[in-house]
């Protein structure tokens, strides 16, 4: 079987080296955020973008929580130098999991919260956004994605939890589900200014093709129950469960596997003032309303029965074959469960869907005052907000639930950001985020990198982009200065 610890910090931390991760709150938030307004909301660069054009030459970063598990006296850089180095807390008396080389130890949280487990990563190679004086604007890009979620994880995967029950107790698992995958696509965005009487509505949407590497997922129906025979052993008495996988799903994507569209749909408004001078907006957009439809080496999997009866201790689980991948590894726990001569009833396919982390975004932005610097003219704001993933089936990637309040200050050349969060409506994340020039480096979990504690998640992220020199956009026809000349934007 896999082991546990190293293919959950994989997950988290590894995947960390080509990525750059979902809400990035101190990068696209501003509106010299440019190309990377557009997966904050579709319209946000036809609204408020002052610049003719940008360009996103790098960008990388990660995200990623849980409140599963965390490691003690740790921050991101020690775990990752240290990721083939964990165990288990001595205190867990776990001899099948102990590493006796471990230098960083892990514990489970014991609580009754809502258990959850989140890794996102992006990465975005050059793209391009033209904006118009005329309020039309296209956007231009290319990135890979990578994703894995899951939420309501049952607590028996708290080990703590699992010690409570006593021999031969049945133990029914609640329903659940978790998903992963890596992909590439290519968009086209398109936004349009209207201007109305006072005020002003850009609309927005994105346009995507999809490339599906590699993917996976299982989901408990809530029909699962086994009964713990001693501590080191259990028995399995019915299964309802659903998988599905591509082949090379443990190893890094090589090949396209499958494919698929998406769209992006937004709305801004500016009610009593300008894009160049506002007091107030607000917008609302979807995300990612799409799936990618896996046709080559994918296989899916349905399992039911309601008597098994079959007792398997937690050494011979530990001891099938970890290093020919995950088919076969799920083909020797099925040998280890299932009665050769009852076998399980099944059935299967060559083919699955995955269903990409849809979402809504809904944000208004408050500009408290102007404030020059350095000869400059700036202005600070807040900006609000929500993030609700949008559940669809047990087939998909979801997204991560945030609500934050940004404070941010902007001009042309430097902008600070103090995003503050609540992550999936359980944890409080502080963040900073600075950009000077074309620079942008920032952290949405800023005491992940630096403080050692508890050690359960990081988010972390960089851009690098060129865009115009002066304030203002194309024109030819200018429809809202009358004349051919730069128009000075107050940010």
């Amino acid at each position: 079987m896999i082991n546990y610890r190293i293919f959950f910090f994989n997950c988290l931390f590894i995947s960390s080296l080509n990525a750059n991760a979902q809400a990035q709150l101190g990068l696209r938030t501003e509106n010299y955020a440019g190309i990377h307004s557009i997966f904050l909301n579709p319209a946000a660069a036809a609204a408020t973008y002052p610049l003719a054009w940008d360009l996103n030459i790098l960008s990388g970063g990660l995200a990623a929580g849980n409140n599963v598990l965390f490691v003690k006296d740790a921050n991101y850089f020690t775990v990752k130098n240290n990721i083939r180095s964990i165990g288990p807390d001595p205190a867990l008396k776990l001899p099948l999991l102990a590493d006796r080389t471990a230098t960083l130890y892990y514990d489970f949280y014991n609580d009754k919260r809502s258990k959850f487990f989140s890794a996102v990563t992006e990465g975005m190679i050059p793209s391009f956004l033209i904006n118009l004086e005329s309020g039309h604007s296209w956007g231009f890009f290319a990135q890979a994605r990578g994703q894995a979620s899951s939420f309501g994880i049952p607590h028996l995967v708290n080990l703590y939890r699992y010690t409570t029950y006593k021999a031969d107790s049945t133990i029914h698992i609640e329903p659940f589900s978790l998903g992963a995958m890596a992909w590439a696509e290519a968009g086209v965005n398109y936004g349009y200014q209207i201007e109305l009487d006072k005020s002003y509505m850009s609309i927005g949407f994105t346009l995507k093709k999809l490339w599906g590497f590699d993917a996976g997922y299982f989901q408990n129906a809530g029909d699962t129950r086994f009964a713990k025979q001693y501590t080191d052993s259990l028995q399995l008495e019915s299964l309802a469960v659903e998988a599905a996988y591509t082949s090379n799903f443990q190893k890094a994507p090589t090949k396209v596997t499958g494919s698929g569209f998406s769209m992006d749909l937004g709305a801004v408004f500016i009610p009593n003032g300008t894009p160049t001078d506002y007091k107030f907006k607000f917008g609302i957009s979807f995300h990612d309303l799409g799936s990618i439809r896996f046709t080559d080496s994918a296989h899916w999997y349905h399992f039911e029965s309601k008597n098994i009866n079959r007792g398997v201790g937690f050494q011979d689980i530990n001891n099938i074959d970890k290093t020919n991948g995950l088919p076969t590894a799920l083909q020797d726990l099925n040998s280890l469960f299932v009665d050769k001569q009852h076998p399980i009833p099944f059935t299967k396919s060559d083919q699955f869907s995955m269903i990409l982390p849809a979402r809504m975004h809904v944000f208004a932005d408050y500009r408290v005052m102007d404030a020059p610097t350095f000869d400059q003219e700036g202005a600070l704001f807040v900006q609000g907000l929500w993030v609700q993933p949008i559940r669809v089936a047990p087939n998909q990637v979801m997204s991560d639930a945030i609500f934050a309040v940004t404070p941010r200050y902007e001009s042309r050349w430097w902008s600070a950001s103090l995003p503050i969060s609540v992550y999936n409506w359980q944890q409080m994340r502080w963040g900073l985020s600075l950009r000077a020039a074309f620079l942008t480096v920032g952290s949405d979990y800023i005491s992940s990198l630096f403080y050692k504690g508890r050690f359960d998640g990081t988010n972390f992220y960089m851009a690098l982009k060129i865009n115009p020199f002066e304030v203002g956009k194309w024109s030819s026809n200018d429809k809202r200065g009358g004349n051919n000349s730069t128009k000075c934007y107050r940010f």
